[in-house]
């Protein structure tokens, strides 16, 4: 089990380090990409306005409501991978009140190996000779724990990745703001965040009420075996 546990850490460390290595790429190819969109927005904003007839008035007004879209748009490709990280987190920080300060697949691992072996210690108290039904009931019990945990650890991994993955390329999401016939794509990023922001911090809640009542069942179980 040990060996699963350092598995799903360096599968995570390899995306994040190999993600890492491509964000100077993905930086440039979102602010090329906005440049594009942002001459192609001016311009068919341009044609149409000027064949409908519009005013000057009108005209520039549009212009100006363009020029702070892009303003918006430009601020998030450049600081987004500030901004994103910090809204993530304010989800992870309200998650963290369960009780739960660290996230990653070892301590979800560990955390179930601990209840799992506390509860299995207060079964294999009744007597694995005079009580095997007992003792055969806690080692299900413990093994679903376990099953029910590495899940967990292994969702963990890959909602890291994701995570990762929407911070590194937000900028190109971003570009697409530029124009408004794919803002749309910047729309469902953002929601994209919150989705895994909410994610992680569900997790930090399920952990953490898991975990006391994880000790509570420990307890249960070797006050049971206590009392036969």
């Amino acid at each position: 089990m040990a060996g699963d546990i350092g598995v799903l850490d360096q599968v995570t460390n390899e995306f994040i380090q190999a993600l890492n290595r491509d964000l100077v790429i993905i930086e440039s190819t979102a602010k090329t990409l906005f440049y594009y969109l942002v001459v192609i927005q001016l311009s068919l904003t341009a044609i149409w306005m000027t064949v409908a007839g519009e005013s000057m008035q009108r005209f520039l007004t549009r212009m100006l409501q363009l020029g702070f879209s892009f303003g918006i748009f430009y601020g998030l490709i450049q600081f987004g991978g500030v901004w994103i990280p910090s809204i993530i987190n304010g989800f992870i920080q309200l998650g963290q009140k369960a009780g739960v300060t660290s996230l990653d697949p070892s301590s979800i691992m560990s955390q179930g190996l601990s209840i799992s072996s506390a509860i299995l210690k207060g079964f294999f108290g009744w007597g694995l000779l005079g009580h095997p039904f007992i003792a055969i009931v806690g080692a299900a019990v413990c093994i679903a724990i376990l099953l029910l945990y590495a899940q967990m650890a292994a969702e963990l991994a890959i909602a890291l990745v994701k995570a990762y993955i929407l911070v590194s390329t937000g900028g190109l999401f971003f570009a697409f703001g530029a124009s408004e016939y794919t803002q749309e794509m910047a729309k469902k990023y953002f929601n994209a965040v919150i989705g895994i922001g909410l994610y992680l911090m569900t997790l930090y809640f399920l952990l953490g009420v898991g975990q006391n009542i994880g000790s509570q069942w420990a307890l249960m179980s070797a006050q049971a075996a206590k009392n036969h």
